[in-house]
């Protein structure tokens, strides 16, 4: 029985529809004795416009190596060695070569945790960064922590 019901609603759906009569203002002013009503079913020639493509997705690119390596030697000053004052100049020197970059998030909550172990001022200059950058970031408590013992 469905399938019965498919098959006349297909034909159904599938049967050629009239095309409405389209009349121009010249045809409606020749013949002077169209009513108002007749008129109101006119339909105006449809423009189609070309697609507009939307422009494509920006995919943030991945960190080069050489981001990649001078990172990963700041980390381990940091963590490793315990050496905050090695790990603030890689920081530093990440910063200044890639401000733009693809750790350059990870950087700064570094450079801020380096800076505050070292008992240096600059730690809530680079919260201050942090938070004016990523507001909602990961290290977001580490820069409200920093602002709060530095005096920011």
């Amino acid at each position: 029985m469905a399938s019965t019901l498919a098959v006349k609603v297909y034909r159904r759906v599938a049967a050629p529809a009239k095309a409405p009569r389209v009349i121009d203002s010249s045809e409606s002013s020749a013949s002077g004795s169209r009513s108002a009503s007749a008129s109101a079913f006119a339909f105006a020639p449809v423009r189609v416009m070309p697609a507009v493509k939307a422009p494509p997705k920006r995919v943030a690119a991945g960190p080069t190596e050489e981001e990649s390596a001078l990172m990963m030697q700041a980390v381990q000053a940091m963590r490793i060695d315990h050496d905050a004052v090695r790990a603030g100049a890689l920081v530093d020197d990440y910063l200044r070569r890639f401000a733009h970059g693809a750790l350059e998030e990870e950087a700064l909550g570094l450079g801020i945790e380096a800076a505050a172990a070292r008992g240096d001022q600059r730690a809530a200059e680079l919260a201050d960064e942090y938070l004016a950058r990523h507001p909602n970031g990961r290290f977001h408590e580490v820069a409200e922590r920093a602002r709060e013992r530095f005096g920011k």
